[in-house]
């Protein structure tokens, strides 16, 4: 009701979507094809920082692939 909303398979697909419109949500997993989630978020917040994000994931732990932090 009154939101419209956009597909993107991937980041790239994304990123011209958002050159496109003004849009105050994305949500995105955080595996794509071409890069991932957590690297989407960097780019669409220091470009359209109004915008927000919300990233899911089916990982256990967010750590798995992308953190490169020594654990505790």
């Amino acid at each position: 009701e009154g939101f419209d909303v956009f597909s993107a398979p991937d980041v790239a697909s994304a990123l011209q979507i958002l050159e496109k419109e003004t849009l105050s949500l994305v949500i995105t997993d955080v595996m794509l094809p071409d890069a991932n989630g957590l690297e989407l978020t960097k780019q669409v917040k220091s470009q359209y920082a109004l915008t927000e994000v919300i990233v899911l994931t089916a990982y256990g732990n967010i750590k798995d692939p992308f953190c490169h932090e020594k654990p505790l």
